[in-house]
């Protein structure tokens, strides 16, 4: 109980600082309708407080990186100055009593996954010393050197360093858990208030899938959500990237879209491309359904101040890509710079090769059932998810024919069935692991709702509530109720584990783990023994990290 009135709180802090920032966006004439009739694709603005604020706060927090370390205040103070401006924009709240019943169903099941999450194996191997050089230096060039996986650093890690006092890791795990309140909700306003049948079609094929996550092959497990380890954000990406793709197909099907909206989904399309590569195929992909749905008229609705903003932080964006790893994509090798001091020739193209083998990535040309014998091989679970998956989406395109009629299968829509495929492709070739794919099999299950067309038989909102409530309820583990009954009122700290002992590198800077352990939990001088050897260098009050020759 306890853990669930922080979640509240916290939730509470993020609405409120997220709805000023929409007031100051109308003050400052950016948005030109008051907050109050406001939608996105339909569905009422304040449904995208939260995500707005998290998304907001991230993208500060890299730009201030590149001149000073992340004060602990930070989000504190931006948190007040928002919440300030919900003063000039007072409204009464409109309560829809199934909408807040399935808010306050979500913030307690949800938190109750606090009680058995602990920290994830790459808090300890990259994440919570990302987050320390955040907090002690400004931006440090060729970070990547010291440990590879400091290349990748998401935009997630940049909200997150906020939420990080290295004390009690509890706040961590509420911020994961925002993005997948705001996506619960959205999705259950979908299902409950939506007019849109493809809303309410591809939200309930959503729902059923979570329900039948916990059935099947080898104890069930079909690609859906899961509450993560601390300082992951797989779900982050998913349930983001999900939401891109039924705004997506909500244009497919209207043809409109007004310059807010176009907005809106830019900032996500960003959003996407900052947390993961694969933003990028999402991105091109709307952009080229766009163009052919507007034409030239696109081009008008782009070239506008607020969007041209966004680009500018794409472009500072890659720039901070660059000073870490030396690429614009790590670890993509064809968008690295080779003439850069603290970039190797190669070095990206390593990562790409321990990523393939480690997950057994599909290579391009060999036999596929030879890889898909050797993938199923690596492990206990793919061959029983793969099988449960294709039982859910058998499962679930047996509901839609029952439950609605659909149109014809035109351009368009044939078009999303190729991007659905070839997102398979793409993640079959580069990281088949199924916490990498869950927003691609989420949004294989939308895709069998792309041509609905009307509903046969109408359920009430009570049973709607029902099946959502259900889907919530089998989210988190059945282990985190039982606790739950026995500490109640109890105060819960995440802590780190005690950190290992160190020892010098013999060529290198800084230190490694004694025991050979890849974890070096909290140290930032410490990497693992496989790291290349490197030196330390400051250049104009910058720390640059440079590859030695061995």
């Amino acid at each position: 109980m306890v853990v669930s009135i922080q979640f509240f709180l916290l939730l509470l802090l993020l609405y409120f600082s997220g709805r000023g920032i929409f007031v100051f966006l109308g003050k400052v004439k950016l948005i030109e309708e008051d907050i109050t009739n406001l939608h996105i694709f339909t569905v009422p603005i304040n449904y995208f407080y939260i995500l707005t604020f998290l998304i907001f706060l991230g993208n500060i927090t890299f730009l201030l990186h590149f001149f000073i370390e992340i004060p602990e205040s930070l989000v504190l103070v931006i948190g007040t100055i928002f919440i300030l401006f919900n003063f000039f924009n007072i409204r009464k709240i409109k309560l829809n009593i199934f909408v807040a019943a399935a808010a306050v169903v979500t913030v307690f099941l949800f938190s109750l996954s606090t009680y058995t999450t602990g920290l994830s194996y790459d808090a300890g191997l990259y994440h919570l010393n990302n987050h320390l050089w955040m907090k002690t230096e400004k931006i440090v060039i060729g970070l990547s050197n010291l440990h590879m996986r400091y290349g990748y650093s998401s935009i997630y890690d940049y909200i997150a360093v906020n939420f990080n006092n290295f004390d009690n890791f509890l706040a961590l795990h509420f911020v994961n858990l925002s993005f997948l309140f705001c996506f619960a909700l959205i999705i259950f306003y979908f299902v409950s208030e939506s007019k849109s049948i493809f809303f309410k079609s591809s939200s309930l094929g959503i729902l059923i899938f979570g329900i039948l996550d916990n059935f099947g092959f080898n104890g069930g497990k079909n690609g859906f959500l899961e509450i993560e380890g601390i300082t992951k954000y797989d779900s982050v990406f998913a349930v983001s990237f999900v939401l891109g793709n039924i705004f997506l197909i909500n244009v497919m099907r209207n043809k409109k879209l007004d310059k807010f909206e176009l907005f809106y989904f830019l900032v996500l399309c960003i959003f996407l491309i900052q947390l993961r590569p694969t933003g990028i195929l999402f991105t091109t992909f709307s952009l080229l359904i766009f163009t052919i749905l507007f034409g030239i008229e696109l081009i008008d609705m782009i070239f506008t101040k607020k969007t041209i903003l966004l680009f500018f932080f794409l472009i500072i964006w890659f720039i901070k890509n660059i000073l870490v790893s030396g690429c614009f994509i790590f670890p993509v090798e064809a968008t690295c710079i080779q003439d850069l001091i603290w970039y190797k020739s190669g070095y990206a193209n390593e990562e790409t090769l321990n990523i393939s083998n480690s997950l057994r990535s599909y290579v391009l040309f060999t036999n596929p059932f030879d890889w898909f014998d050797y993938w199923t091989n690596k492990n206990s679970y793919n061959l029983s998810t793969i099988k449960n998956l294709s039982f859910s989406i058998m499962l679930i395109y047996i509901f839609k024919k029952i439950f609605f009629s659909s149109k014809k299968v035109n351009f368009l829509y044939f078009s999303f069935y190729l991007y659905a495929i070839l997102l398979i492709l793409f993640w079959t070739y580069t990281a088949p692991d199924f916490r990498f794919g869950i927003g691609i099999f989420i949004t294989l299950i939308i895709s069998i709702f792309v041509n609905v067309d009307s509903m046969k038989l109408k359920f009430n909102k009570l049973i709607y509530f029902v099946i959502f409530s259900l889907c919530i309820f089998t989210i988190p583990r059945f282990e985190n109720y039982s606790t739950f009954l026995k500490n109640s009122f109890e105060f819960i700290e995440i802590e780190a584990p005690t950190n290992p002992k160190y020892m010098d590198k013999v060529n290198s800077y800084g230190v490694t783990t004694e025991d050979d352990s890849e974890q070096c939990w909290i140290n930032i001088d410490c990497s693992p023994n496989y790291s290349p050897n490197v030196r330390k260098e400051i250049i104009n009050s910058y720390t640059v990290f440079i590859q030695k020759n061995n």
